[in-house]
């Protein structure tokens, strides 16, 4: 697929999201120091070389037990010929419209897949390991991997019976795919790790990443049928906070997909909360599509017309009116998140954008009316910072295509740190 011309580490992202098919080709590069090439934070960049999206011919592809799997193989294989198109031109215009080719071989190009959080979940979990009568002895290694087994068993435990309760399953169909530990403190001081060091209570915290095994049969059988070479299946969860540049490793940073939203709680640059909820961009189409009597796509194109300036007063004043029960249900579902999570005191701080629904006018609205809110008097609302999270916001990113600016655009390029040399 690339031009012999570029070098370097070569992989393709692909964003299975709830209403389209989302493909980036990047490169790793490592940045010269010294002389040497080192592939570590803040010495590598990812390069993007071309990028696509194509929407389903229907939606709900991935939000019901019903997989379509014919639908989602064409609109991959769409997806990968757009990126590949893309691709293409870039390195034409990059060339004075020269450009050498060379076939796209799929089952050689790694490849890196995000699912959409209603498929694949992350949450973060802290247990407390308590030493007893050794707190004054240092941590041998034989003891370390004994509190870490013990508290990874835990955590399996509580996340099994916690999904299983709330969705109706047996443990047995959940897939745990990814247990990382985040954060390791001992008596409330942050430590590298456990060895070598005294006290009494443990504290580790740590981001698991599931899903329902029915799903992952379903994916898999997909991704051999189209021969595509999966490295790593990545949730945002796993890479925001560790890719944001200094002043952004303090906020709320929210994720407006299509038909979910998912939220993030970081401090000082870890992770300290994740969660979804079932409302996004699609809401606020749906409410256009039965108001004005439009199918899906028109309504959808209808949005992004109006998120982007584009519709006269007249017709934006329309819309505004039509999309404002969309907006309070919206933000009845995060405020409802937020207590359920504990995390209004979290709320006199910076809240972050993005995602395609994040340009909606009405989510950074709704975000500022306290009358909305049934916590108006509360203090935890007085001081909202609400800004975007761009592509310029996230560390080690070259976008070659200078095309890739806004909001919307930052979960893809997020999924490009989940590849590490």
């Amino acid at each position: 697929m690339f031009r012999k011309s570029i070098r370097g580490n070569k992989f393709l992202v692909l964003d299975i999201g709830t209403e389209a098919v989302k493909a980036l080709v990047f490169k790793q590069e490592a940045r010269k120091k010294e002389g040497n090439f080192l592939f570590k934070k803040g010495n590598f960049k990812n390069v993007i070389l071309g990028h696509s999206v194509q929407y389903f011919e229907r939606y709900k592809i991935l939000g019901s037990s019903n997989f379509e799997r014919d639908i989602l193989k064409r609109t991959i294989l769409k997806a990968l010929d757009g990126v590949w198109r893309n691709f293409i031109f870039f390195s034409k215009k990059e060339n004075s419209g020269k450009s050498n080719q060379v076939n796209w071989d799929l089952t050689k190009l790694p490849v890196v897949i995000s699912l959409p959080a209603n498929v694949v979940k992350a949450r973060v979990l802290s247990t407390v390991f308590t030493r007893g009568k050794s707190a004054q002895l240092k941590i041998s290694r034989l003891e370390e991997e004994n509190i870490y087994q013990q508290v990874f068993q835990k955590a399996r435990k509580k996340i099994f019976s916690e999904f299983s309760q709330k969705y109706g399953i047996l443990p047995a169909e959940i897939k745990l795919i990814g247990l990382k530990n985040i954060q390791t403190k001992i008596d409330g001081y942050s430590v590298p790790c456990l060895k070598g060091y005294k006290g009494k209570n443990a504290e580790i915290k740590f981001l698991t990443i599931f899903w329902l095994k029915n799903y992952f049969e379903k994916i898999s059988k997909v991704c051999r049928d189209l021969k595509l070479n999966i490295q790593r299946i990545v949730h945002l969860a796993e890479v925001l906070p560790f890719v944001l540049k200094d002043d952004k490793r303090d906020g709320f940073f929210i994720d407006v997909g299509g038909e979910i939203s998912q939220f993030f709680l970081v401090k000082s640059g870890f992770l300290e909360k994740s969660g979804e909820f079932s409302a996004g961009g699609k809401i606020f189409s749906q409410y256009l599509s039965d108001d004005l009597g439009v199918d899906e796509e028109t309504a959808r194109m209808l949005k992004e017309e109006y998120s982007q300036g584009l519709l006269s007063s007249g017709s934006a004043k329309k819309i505004r009116e039509i999309l404002e029960p969309a907006k309070k249900n919206w933000y009845s579902l995060l405020k409802n998140k937020v207590k359920e999570n504990g995390l209004e005191d979290f709320f006199s701080s910076n809240i972050f954008l993005f995602g395609g629904g994040s340009l909606l006018p009405e989510i950074g609205e709704v975000l500022r009316e306290k009358g909305i809110v049934d916590l108006n008097d509360s203090r935890f609302f007085q001081s909202f910072k609400i800004n975007f999270l761009n592509p310029d916001d996230l560390d080690n990113i070259e976008d070659a295509t200078n095309s890739l600016k806004s909001p919307k655009d930052v979960p893809l390029l997020l999924n490009t740190f989940a590849i590490k040399n």
